[in-house]
């Protein structure tokens, strides 16, 4: 998810599948779609690791509250793309299988600094994201998403940086 700017996404608009309903998304909208679905499912795969391979209870307890939180808006971006008729990806681009082969790769004490060293840096663009999807969007449920979603990417920071502290 390190790479939240938009050009990314734009790349990867070729493979976004849209029906109908994809015309009525800016492109800015698609872009933001495109990128929050691939960020959720990075974040539930990171998170999941973190269960797994975390030396500290703070960084578990992260990663776990990743899988928890993750998967929920993953439905609710789901249900948004549904109505809209797009097909939401469904895997990792390459720079993210890149940062988890990273993360798989590393252990202990290096995994629960990279890991949430990751979550900082990534959360704290997904805000900026968020904030700017909620200010300029014209859809309604987008909008609803991203607002919901700030707060809940605010809590991943603060809990990812009392983790980098503790450990």
């Amino acid at each position: 998810m390190r790479k939240l700017p938009f050009a990314l996404a734009v790349a990867s608009l070729a493979g976004f599948a849209g029906g109908a309903g994809a015309a009525q998304l800016s492109a800015q909208d698609q872009q933001f779609v495109e990128q929050a679905a691939r960020a959720g499912l990075e974040e539930v795969q990171s998170g999941q690791l973190a269960e797994q391979k975390g030396g500290s209870q703070a960084i578990k307890q992260l990663g776990q509250t990743l899988v928890s939180d993750h998967t929920m808006m993953n439905e609710q971006l789901k249900q948004i793309a549904q109505k809209q008729g797009f097909t939401l990806p469904q895997s990792l681009d390459q720079e993210d299988r890149q940062e988890m082969q990273q993360l798989r790769n590393a252990s202990g004490q290096q995994f629960d600094s990279r890991f949430a060293d990751e979550q900082i840096e990534d959360h704290t663009k997904m805000i900026q994201v968020l904030q700017k999807e909620a200010q300029t969007t014209q859809d309604s449920d987008l909008r609803t998403f991203a607002e919901g979603g700030i707060p809940v990417m605010q809590k991943h920071l603060q809990m990812a940086q009392q983790a980098k502290t503790a450990g």
